[in-house]
């Protein structure tokens, strides 16, 4: 199954609430991380799939970071993948690794 497809369908419920030209952006960002790239706008606009040309791409990606109707979605869109994620556990357990804090002594 392609990777586009699997991830429509596990974030359709998430991102419902979305506009569908951002759904389509967050998921062709995905993808190109799927592919690839590294967590850069010029390496995710360089992997975004399709036709048009990388400087398109990549603008299409700085337009998407820049989404200020997006950013304050964040928390809706965590809330709705916490909740499609915990749903059908009966227990969750919270892990927390101190290893890496300074101890008090």
């Amino acid at each position: 199954m392609p990777a586009r497809h699997v991830c429509q369908n596990f974030f359709r419920d998430a991102l419902a609430p979305l506009h569908k030209y951002r759904q389509n952006a967050l998921l062709d960002a995905t993808i190109a991380l799927i592919n690839g790239a590294s967590l850069t706008l010029t390496s995710i606009g360089r992997y975004l799939p399709g036709t048009a040309q990388v400087k398109n791409k990549i603008k299409r990606v700085d337009r998407l970071r820049g989404n200020e109707s997006l950013h304050r979605n964040i928390p809706l869109i965590f809330r709705n993948i916490i909740a499609m994620l915990t749903s059908q556990l009966s227990l969750c357990v919270i892990a927390v690794d101190w290893s890496g804090y300074p101890s008090q002594e």
